[in-house]
């Protein structure tokens, strides 16, 4: 799987060796949490988006994606409604979207601040 990680290290640092305090700067708890939360955010719009383009097909069951991740995580999950609102589905849509660009702006914002720093160093 292609991380965030790897492509920030492709990007940047092509053929170099980054020193190890270089590379702790670039993906501390922060960074990592940042990205873990982009990928989750990601995965949540395809749910919920799967969910819109089903709502009418007669017999869906639409998939959440709390009881997703439960599932996932060898958990017992919730009784799932039996149909899909899509007025709900549109507002969930655009409050992950909303999340979604914040964390990228701030990974953004982290990695360039970096960036910034590593160059002055030229």
């Amino acid at each position: 799987m292609i991380t965030i990680k790897k492509i920030i290290l492709a990007g940047l640092f092509l053929n170099a060796v980054l020193p190890a305090a270089v590379e702790n700067i670039l993906f501390d708890d922060v960074t990592m949490r940042l990205e873990r939360d982009i990928q989750e955010a990601t995965r949540r719009q395809a749910i919920i988006a799967h969910n819109v383009a089903n709502a009418e097909v007669e017999g869906f069951k639409p998939i959440r994606f709390k009881e997703e991740l439960k599932a996932l995580q060898g958990k017992p999950g919730g009784v799932s409604a039996d149909r899909v609102v899509v007025e709900e589905e549109m507002v969930k849509m655009a409050k992950n979207r909303l999340r979604h660009q914040t964390l990228l702006k701030l990974y953004t914002m982290k990695t360039s601040t970096v960036k910034t720093v590593l160059s002055q160093g030229k």
